[in-house]
């Protein structure tokens, strides 16, 4: 895919706005080690819907999936940090749409295909590092690949950092609904 065709097809992509409550779950040591540590913090390595170098904070549907996810790359048993965040849009890609997934091309094999080991960026990837050089859409939804090993139904979020401007937010919640982070 290249990447002239897929600002032409970010320009003309099925999309629809969100607003919903996602949730994320890592491990309470790595998040106390930040300096300062953050509830938002993208290190921009490789990961399943970017390449290296674009910032993407990744967040499920529901703690289930949340679960799943840090349950299938965090095996020794160690602290775990649960929080929430209020994320709005006005524009998301949502891969569960049969319409979206046509448009770009893709199928189940671009969701659930290892990609640590690629020698080279996936469609996925590709399409990430494409979002956030754009201000349109901030976000894509995609199958939780841990929720179908586990031959169940699960959503994750990909926030591509660089690609979040007012008036698209996420909000980092507290106590009472405080606000401790959030973009833009």
């Amino acid at each position: 895919m290249a990447t002239g065709d897929l600002r032409k097809l970010l320009a003309t992509a099925p999309t629809r706005p969100f607003s919903d409550r996602l949730v994320r779950c890592i491990p309470f040591l790595t998040f106390q080690s930040g300096s300062p540590p953050s509830y938002l913090f993208t290190s921009g390595s490789v990961n399943r819907c970017n390449p290296a170098g674009v910032n993407t904070l990744y967040m499920s549907e529901n703690r289930d999936t949340a679960y799943a996810e840090y349950a299938s790359y965090y095996t020794d048993p160690e602290p775990e940090l649960t929080y929430y965040g209020n994320f709005q849009t006005t524009a998301v890609l949502d891969f569960e749409d049969a319409n979206v997934r046509q448009h770009f091309g893709m199928n189940d094999d671009d969701f659930y295909k290892g990609f640590r080991l690629a020698t080279s960026p996936t469609p996925l990837q590709l399409l990430g590092a494409a979002i956030a050089a754009q201000t349109k859409i901030t976000a894509i939804r995609i199958p939780s690949n841990a929720m179908h090993r586990k031959n169940e139904h699960g959503f994750n979020f990909a926030l591509f950092r660089d690609a979040v401007h007012a008036p698209d937010s996420l909000a980092i919640l507290g106590k009472a609904g405080a606000v401790l982070e959030g973009w833009p």
